[in-house]
């Protein structure tokens, strides 16, 4: 009877310890729509210029950044608008994470491919 106790509590134990080992503090995540920010589509209207086009809210932040974590550029709207510029991109053919940062934590929207004049 006390293995069998002991085996539920070891059971129970390593539930516990499974459940608070999933839950952690780095709160990114892959398209878990924390924040609202939504981006369809990248233009570039202008040299240097890369215009995000989706849903983006002026409480959320919009991070461009290479898959090795280095920022290209950040920048939050004044007001929820469809399109969002940035400014100094390099010229040229890039995949960039688009990375958002809102009051619930931050959402890596993926790796966006697109070509800056």
């Amino acid at each position: 009877m006390r293995s069998i106790l002991r085996a539920g509590t070891l059971v129970i134990f390593l539930g516990i310890a499974v459940t608070l080992g999933c839950h952690s503090a780095d709160t990114t995540n892959n398209n878990s729509a924390v924040c609202q920010t939504a981006v369809d589509d990248i233009t570039s209207p202008a040299a240097g210029v890369a215009t995000l086009h989706g849903s983006f809210f002026s409480d959320e932040t919009v991070i461009i950044q290479e898959s090795d974590g280095t920022e290209i550029s950040h920048g939050t709207p004044d007001t929820d608008r469809n399109a969002f510029s940035f400014t100094g991109i390099p010229s040229g053919t890039h995949s960039y994470h688009i990375i958002i940062s809102c009051n619930s934590g931050r959402d890596d929207l993926g790796s966006f491919t697109f070509n800056v004049t």
